[in-house]
């Protein structure tokens, strides 16, 4: 007698935990909502974990937590990144210093002025560039998540909300109720 697989009828795409890549779902696992992130990322809710998939500009690939280990959600504005500002000085400094340290007239206006355009490029950068958002879950492990454009702030928060019910829903599920009366104790017969 043969054993069927526990999906024998459903098509192998359409199977619980078929999906492969980082954002593979476990077996009984089901995918509750998803949320857009900066770059291609990917935010995933599940009824278990939450799921980040960093997009193409992110150091992370995959991270998952369980929704229980969770501590808190933030959805926070980033700062200005001032790499690019402090750059743009620098720049405008050396192209200062090219200027008067050239012997050739012509050679070092040519070459502060090169210096200087990028300079004032990467200071309109600092200061065209909105800041951004993060939604960043706290774990055990360290933070979970990444950013997301400011268009998709709305699902961002529609994400979070609907994290933090999915998570007070399991732990009511999973915690025991209060005993009816404390254990050892005894009733006061006076009550």
């Amino acid at each position: 007698m043969a054993v069927e697989p526990r999906y024998a009828g459903i098509p192998s795409d359409e199977a619980p935990g078929s999906e492969s890549g980082p954002l593979a779902l476990l077996p009984g696992e089901e995918r509750i909502t998803e949320a857009p992130g900066a770059g291609g990322a990917l935010f995933v809710l599940t009824d278990r974990r939450v799921l980040y998939a960093g997009g193409s500009e992110d150091r992370i690939i995959a991270e998952s937590a369980r929704l229980t280990d969770v501590a808190a959600v933030r959805l926070e504005r980033r700062s200005r990144d001032r790499r690019s500002a402090v750059w743009g000085v620098i720049g405008l400094l050396a192209a200062i210093a090219v200027w008067q340290v050239t012997r050739s007239e012509s050679v070092g206006a040519i070459a502060a002025a090169v210096v200087g355009v990028v300079s004032i490029a990467l200071l309109a950068d600092y200061w065209l560039r909105r800041p951004g958002i993060m939604l960043t879950f706290l774990t055990p492990g360290g933070p979970l998540g990444g950013q997301v454009e400011d268009a998709d702030a709305g699902a961002a928060q529609v994400f979070a909300a609907k994290f933090e019910r999915q998570r007070a829903e399991l732990i009511r599920r999973t915690r025991p109720g209060p005993p009816s009366r404390p254990f050892g104790a005894v009733r006061n017969p006076l009550l």
